[in-house]
């Protein structure tokens, strides 16, 4: 079944397949014309609509690798940064067609669909329109959590910068807005179908109604969210507090992050951009992922440099590797550490969510060859613990998340259910410096703001360094037009929610109540349509 596509080769069917993949592939960062979105999908679900069962799979597999050999192509910068071009070709290969299997399997499940509900009934069209949404959240969501997850670009993502339609994320995540999306592609080519059929068959324009019906009443729906948001945003302005906080970019390229040669230079380079900052009187200071070249907790000289640069009268949060020594192993960590303008250490987050083959390597111990892999040459240890910080001064308390950590809604989820009123991002996007990484990047924290309805501070290495607010809007670091690879720094004023805030439906729930419901429908629609096919071949 799965290769089934490849012995029928049909024009209509690579069309259809590809040009759905290119059109989404335009919609997410770098080119970012996200209305493509809504119709993007069109042209898979047409064909789909009258494609043989067995050959849905494949047709949509082929999609999908289009769309994420252009989406992630970004992993080939890792040939210059981190590792060689065999390993860095084999990684973007590879999680390219790992992803296209959901993609695969949507559209196995949508042709069956298809074939049980036809589109000949305008009542049963609404039954399309509802379930086929649910069927690519539920996959979706699959993809965001089978073997650790990768989160990266649910299709709902590319909305980033449209402030009305996402603000229905802190009901259900970024998923709503992809079944949202998903919902316009399938109303619109049910609508482009009657219309067709109108011209041939002169049918009644008035059997229009329904598709466009449902379509707009969740589209209003969004918009009123959005005012109502903002309303209550003015409205409780006064119960919040406000902190300042500047965000350093010192820009250091990564092939000089741990080389002993360049260890003076990094740290010129956080002092020129963290003293004028301190100038500024800032509440604290944030320094991004692994910016030290050493152990801040362990290394004198370097807890020296970050203490004098604290001592100034502003408590600086580190991003740095720290080690624990064991009798059987070193075991290492990404940290967040919060230094205080005496020297001492308030607090430490570990890193839960590590990057495979990145962070750890699996099976290292069993197989030596795979060390050579690791761009660190170790493999880090998971933290295990959320970390809620406090600044004592102005009492707000925040935690961090680090690199692709903002990827991971159920970490931002657990912070603020802890009582964190601000996320801090640190990340190092300097491994992808020249591709649209940190833009893709920067928009999955756009998303953990309005889930939880709490404001964000990005400080990246290379860019995008921003604040986000409760609304998801951005506020980021410029120069000369541009948002990266460039060192400065940002000072901003953040309205940070009370304690006792009202924590959103996303917060209190999570996924619970929409992604997962939709991710064990799609499981049992795969199954039965697995076991149509099957009994066709008896």
């Amino acid at each position: 079944m799965t290769f089934a596509f490849l012995r029928s080769y049909d024009s209509r069917y690579f069309i259809g397949a590809i040009v759905s993949g290119l059109l989404l592939s335009m919609a997410f960062p770098p080119l970012e014309y996200n209305s493509l979105a809504w119709v993007a999908f069109i042209p898979l679900l047409f064909v789909l609509k009258e494609m043989p069962l067995r050959q849905a799979f494949g047709w949509g597999w082929l999609s999908g690798l289009a769309f994420w050999m252009l989406s992630v192509a970004w992993l080939l910068r890792l040939a210059i940064t981190g590792t060689n071009i065999l390993v860095a070709l084999s990684a973007w290969f590879s999680l390219s067609a790992y992803c296209a299997l959901y993609t695969g399997a949507f559209s196995f499940v949508a042709a069956f669909i298809w074939q049980m509900i036809g589109v000949d009934r305008q009542w049963r069209n609404i039954w399309l329109v509802l379930i086929l949404p649910a069927v690519w959240v539920g996959f979706e969501y699959l993809r965001s959590t089978l073997f650790t997850g990768f989160a990266w670009n649910a299709l709902g993502i590319c909305q980033y910068r449209q402030l009305p339609i996402i603000q229905v994320a802190e009901f259900g995540g970024v998923y709503v807005v992809s079944a949202l999306l998903m919902m316009g592609n399938t109303a619109l080519m049910l609508i482009g179908i009657r219309f067709y059929a109108m011209f041939r068959r002169d049918t009644n324009i008035r059997k229009l109604n329904v598709e466009l019906m449902i379509l707009l009443v969740f589209l209003s729906a969004c918009m009123w969210k959005y005012f109502e948001v903002r309303k209550l945003v003015s409205l409780n302005e006064n119960k919040c507090s406000f902190v300042r906080i500047a965000s350093v970019q010192p820009n250091i390229p990564q092939y000089k992050k741990w080389p002993l040669q360049y260890e003076k230079e990094i740290y010129t380079r956080l002092r020129e951009q963290t003293l004028p900052a301190i100038a500024a009187m800032p509440d604290l200071i944030v320094w991004p992922e692994t910016v030290v070249p050493s152990l801040v907790k362990r290394d004198p000289e370097c807890s020296a440099f970050v203490s004098d640069l604290a001592g100034l009268g502003v408590p600086i949060l580190v991003g740095s590797l720290d080690c624990e020594i064991t009798a059987d192993r070193d075991v290492f960590y990404n940290s967040s550490i919060l230094i205080m303008t005496n020297g001492t250490v308030a607090g430490q987050y570990n890193k839960r969510h590590l990057v495979l083959f990145g962070e750890y390597l699996p099976f290292e111990h069993t197989f030596k060859f795979i060390q050579k892999m690791a761009p660190l040459g170790y493999s880090c240890t998971p933290g295990t613990t959320s970390t809620v910080f406090r600044l004592e001064k102005k009492g707000i308390k925040f935690s961090a998340l680090i690199c692709f950590e903002d990827t991971v809604a159920s970490l931002a989820r657990e912070s603020v259910r802890n009582g964190a009123r601000l996320l801090i991002n640190q990340t190092n996007d300097a491994w992808f410096d020249g591709s649209s990484a940190h833009v893709q990047h920067m928009a999955h924290c756009v998303f953990r703001c309005i889930e939880n309805r709490v404001p964000a501070i990005r400080s990246a290495n290379t860019g995008v360094t921003c604040f986000i607010d409760t609304l998801g809007r951005l506020d980021i670091l410029e120069k000369n037009g541009m948002h990266r690879e460039f060192a400065d720094y940002v000072t901003g004023k953040i309205q940070i929610p009370p304690d006792d805030m009202r924590l959103t439906v996303y917060t209190l729930f999570g996924d619970l109540p929409f992604a997962v419901p939709c991710g064990i429908a799609a499981v049992f629609l795969l199954g039965w349509a697995v076991l149509t096919v099957k009994k066709c071949d008896v």
